[in-house]
């Protein structure tokens, strides 16, 4: 029984008083406050979004994040750190665990493990120095876990690392060894969870009993998200904030059970903070709704992207398959694993965050401190393909048959082999990585880059790998780039080639629809020449030419410039590439949906309207139409609107002055107005407008050519009430819309904002669709009436 051997150590007192805490966190949001007043960022969404992820961020690339707790104590296999949820749950193997080996859980029950966190081997210098040595750029220990033990000298609890555990000041320890070393130091905040993960011990028959619960201060705090419980988290975050100055804030999926309101509070806090400190700092989550979307990293639990993503975004996953916290019996993933997940994370334009798990005592197993000298080895050949890189936007992130990602919860091992490559990109170099080496063939074969699409306009100057010593033996074919393979590999696992380009190539292409006849197309070039240039570039839709323009591009440098092509020629969809000088079209291309034929527009008189129904009540909802107004009747033309105004209606309608104003009625009756900043109404031709609605975040925002516009909180939100709905209209007449629209689409899911901001460019998006309109697909097929029938109602 592991009691026995515990059973010599120290308990602890925690005896912080009602008023002792009330008086502490009045200070603490007092100061909040007042930090927020000062600015220069305000808690709305308009201010956050101008907040962008640190450069110091992007070139990192590599994080350990650190689970240590009480639950490392038990360190029971399959659990982890939920065991003080699961040993209350009497159905579970943790309930038996936890009654054979610490007696009954009215005895001796999840407080009383934390004298036994010992942390006598625990020393903050070496613990850096591994990560160090793996080629982590920071360090984020867990601050906070969903038991809501603070790992720092917290004024707000005693249930603390320095009055009882380890008796020490965790955090502070850690941020001091990571900034001697040169390493950032972050928070992860997992507590606002804290009221749901103790609820299956809240009953007779556990030692849950007050005063260890109740109170936010309480060693297992209060059993419902209230407003004292929300006003502790905030005062415990700002500790953390002024007391530990940290690079990074990290949240874990409980922000979804919090008001949008009081995170951008404590955002606007530390941003202000940050700003005083002449510090750039980042906030991770795991939502696109919780905070401002622009102001966050977004955060993958065990997960990745299937694609490039335009955002920087991170995953935090484990050395562990198993588990994040110390348990025995553990089962770890291998070196080249974690480098292969690495190498396809980071070409995806994202962040790793590797996890590992201490024992009680403060000791890194065997296991991982092996994997992550060996992941350091790889990186001390190759990390010049890895470090201060960015997406290689021209190409994409790889190629080949094998792909990781999905979202959160993919993690798998992927059975890459050397048809697979992942692309990076920094200054004049783009980085090639091989995923495997070649057993039977003699040479790597990348097939992106070949002879008949020019990455530059000057060629590719040299090819070398990363480590080796020996010059290489290469060739640019039609079917690709080929590379000899050499006598000697440099490391085990993926191995990068170095290629160095001349002259201007082309990054990107996108843009949106002007009208029915004209797009304007937003061309990214890069100079990889030490001296300016000014390029011809010739612009093709389909291959026949569409105009063309003399751009500068600055040394060593980048520009994005915007081009206006007629595109009227072609039917259906306009696919754009182009061309530098004489050289062949370039790979990337834009695609831009034309808004149908004149003949299959839905033009608006009045006289009019589109009309669906039986569709019911959807929780989520995305309504998405390009629509251009020939005249707006008067102060109130309706777009698109239910056709009651009873709880559960949504109504979409211009104002005079071409801004869209969108209404919502929740369940107590009272309605919510946002009207957008831009006037689409009143714009040039023709604009894709978007709006997204989430019952359960109780939230609806609008976006103009794919651009977050503005957005809206309901308090008492409930289903919007599609029974019955109109396009260009009200069943009851009067207000209808005067103008034309096409392409219009109904979800019943909330789009993400990669996916809207992809719609203007033409991208079909499937899941989840419920109906669709007037839309001319690439095969010059209308599609009118796809899924629910939208039908004229006179």
């Amino acid at each position: 029984m592991l009691l026995a051997a515990l059973a010599a150590l120290p308990g602890a007192a925690l005896a912080i008083t009602p008023e002792e805490h009330q008086h502490r966190l009045d200070a603490l949001l007092s100061t909040m406050q007042q930090v927020i007043k000062q600015g220069p960022y305000s808690p709305n969404v308009d201010s956050l979004n101008r907040y962008t992820a640190p450069d110091w961020y992007a070139d990192a690339k590599l994080g350990i994040f650190i689970h240590y707790g009480l639950f490392s104590v038990p360190g029971y296999s399959g659990v982890g750190c939920w065991y003080g949820n699961q040993m209350y749950i009497p159905t579970t193997g943790a309930y038996e665990f936890h009654r054979e080996q610490f007696g009954p859980q009215d005895k001796f029950g999840y407080k009383d493990f934390a004298p036994y966190l010992t942390g006598s081997k625990f020393n903050a210098d070496e613990w850096v120095s591994l990560f160090k040595e793996a080629g982590a750029r920071f360090v984020v220990p867990v601050s906070c876990f969903h038991d809501g033990f603070a790992m720092w000298n917290s004024n707000l609890t005693d249930w603390n690392a320095v009055k009882t555990g380890p008796r020490r000041d965790y955090d502070g320890l850690l941020a001091m060894a990571a900034r001697k070393q040169g390493m950032k130091f972050g928070v992860a905040w997992h507590a606002f969870f804290r009221p749901n993960f103790f609820a299956p011990g809240r009953h007779p028959g556990t030692d849950m009993a007050p005063p260890n619960s109740g109170a936010p201060w309480s060693i297992y705090g209060p059993s419902t998200v209230d407003r004292p419980f929300v006003d502790d988290s905030l005062g415990r975050l700002a500790e953390l904030v002024d007391g530990y100055r940290p690079d990074l804030v990290w949240f874990d999926f409980d922000t979804g059970g919090i008001d949008p309101a009081d995170l951008m509070q404590f955002e606007a806090f530390y941003f202000n903070r940050a700003s005083y400190w002449n510090k750039e700092v980042a906030v991770n989550d795991k939502h696109e709704d919780r905070f401002p979307s622009h102001s966050i990293v977004l955060e993958y639990e065990r997960g990745n992207t299937l694609g490039l993503r335009r955002d920087l975004w991170q995953t935090d996953t484990s050395v562990s398959w198993r588990d994040w916290s110390y348990i025995r019996n553990d089962s770890f993933k291998t070196v080249d694993e974690i480098v292969r997940e690495l190498v396809d994370i980071v070409s995806k334009n994202g962040v790793l965050l590797l996890d590992v798990g201490p024992k009680p005592d403060g000791a890194i197993p065997p296991e991982p401190q092996a994997l992550l000298r060996g992941l350091g080895a790889w990186l001390n050949v190759n990390g010049e393909a890895i470090y201060s890189t960015r997406p290689c936007w021209a190409l994409g992130f790889g190629e080949g048959n094998h792909n990781a990602g999905g979202g959160g919860f993919s993690d798998k091992a992927v059975q890459y082999d050397s048809h697979d490559f992942r692309f990076t990109q920094k200054g004049n170099s783009i980085f090639v990585i091989a995923m495997d080496w070649p057993d039977v063939e003699d040479s790597f074969l990348i097939r992106s880059i070949n002879a008949r699409s020019i990455l530059a306009s000057g060629g590719i100057s040299r090819v070398e790998m990363l480590g080796a010593k020996a010059p290489l033996d290469w060739k640019l074919t039609d079917d690709g780039l080929a590379i000899r393979r050499p006598s000697e590999r440099p490391c085990n696992g993926p191995v990068a080639f170095k290629l160095t380009l001349t002259g201007v190539g082309i990054e990107s292409l996108d843009g949106r629809r002007i009208d029915d006849k004209t797009v304007r197309v937003n061309v990214r070039m890069r100079n990889f020449d030490p001296a300016a240039a000014r390029p011809f570039l010739s612009f093709y839709d389909n291959d026949t030419p569409v105009g063309g323009d003399s751009i500068e591009v600055p040394a060593n440098g980048n520009v994005t410039r915007s081009v206006t092509l007629n595109d009227a020629f072609h039917p259906g969809v306009a696919i754009v590439n182009c061309r530098v000088g004489q050289n062949r079209p370039f790979t990337p291309r834009a695609d831009f949906i034309r808004p149908g034929k004149l003949d299959a527009i839905r033009k608006f008189s009045g006289d009019f309207m589109l009309a669906g129904k039986d569709i019911g009540k959807l929780s989520k909802l995305t309504v998405s139409l390009w629509t251009q107004t020939t005249d707006l009747r008067d102060a109130w033309t309706a777009l698109f609107n239910t056709s009651g105004w009873e709880p559960g209606g949504m109504h979409v309608q211009y104002l005079k002055n071409g801004s869209l104003q969108v209404s919502l009625r929740g369940s107590d009756g009272v309605s919510v107005d946002r009207v957008s900043k831009s006037a689409p109404g009143l714009a040039e031709g023709w604009q894709l407008v978007t709006i997204t609605y989430d019952a359960a975040a109780g939230r609806a925002v609008i976006y103009i050519a794919g651009k977050r516009d503005a957005d809206m909180t309901i308090e008492k939100p409930m289903p919007v009430d599609l029974g019955a709905f109109n396009i260009g209209g009200w069943s009851s007449g009067g207000r209808r819309f005067v103008g034309q629209m096409a392409d219009i689409r109904l979800y019943d899911r909330v789009l993400n904002p990669a996916e809207i901001e992809s719609l203007p460019t033409g991208r079909q998006i499937d899941d989840g669709l419920l109906a669709v309109w007037g839309c001319i697909n690439p095969n010059n097929r209308d599609e009118t009436g796809h899924g629910h029938d939208l039908t004229e109602a006179r």
